[in-house]
């Protein structure tokens, strides 16, 4: 991948990050497991807190994140999911042979988010759609390219 382009990758995966962010800021949303713990949906299984419980307890997988402080309300969209259909769109266009193995990935991500009970599939759609804006912002021939290549307005000088 050349610089341009990797460039390019970077700043469509920060735009996306940061489009995230203010929709948490807008939409702070519970996750599934949580909002099922404080019952405001009907109970699911936390798939992930029971596998990483069967872990021996020299491991304790289920207590990291005590001591990391996970935000509980970050569940819209799902960056899980973004960032994997980001590459797949973004790689997939320069290189055709990848995009295959880049989108049973990315539905792999997709599915494995909802089955864990750590998104809804409104976040994981959110989440593709927002993947989708960054790529074509950042897209060759993209809104971002198009801004930047505008021609500057000459200013005149006065000859004295």
């Amino acid at each position: 991948m050349k610089r341009q382009e990797f460039e390019g990758y970077v700043v469509g995966m920060v735009g996306l990050s940061y489009m995230a962010y203010f929709t948490y800021l807008v939409y702070p949303a519970a996750l599934p497991w949580l909002a099922a713990q404080r019952g405001f949906i009907p109970q699911i299984v936390h798939v992930a807190d029971v596998a990483f419980s069967q872990f021996s307890p020299f491991i304790a997988l289920p207590t990291v994140y005590k001591y990391i402080a996970p935000n509980l309300t970050a569940a819209v969209p799902s960056l899980h999911a973004a960032y994997p259909f980001f590459t797949l769109f973004f790689i997939g266009q320069k290189h055709p042979k990848t995009v295959l193995f880049l989108i049973l990935y990315a539905v792999g991500v997709a599915f494995a988010v909802i089955y864990l009970g750590d998104h809804y599939f409104f976040d994981v759609a959110l989440g593709l759609a927002y993947a989708y804006l960054a790529f074509l912002a950042v897209a060759p021939g993209g809104a971002i390219e198009r801004m930047i290549s505008r021609p500057k307005k000459q200013s005149r000088t006065v000859n004295q």
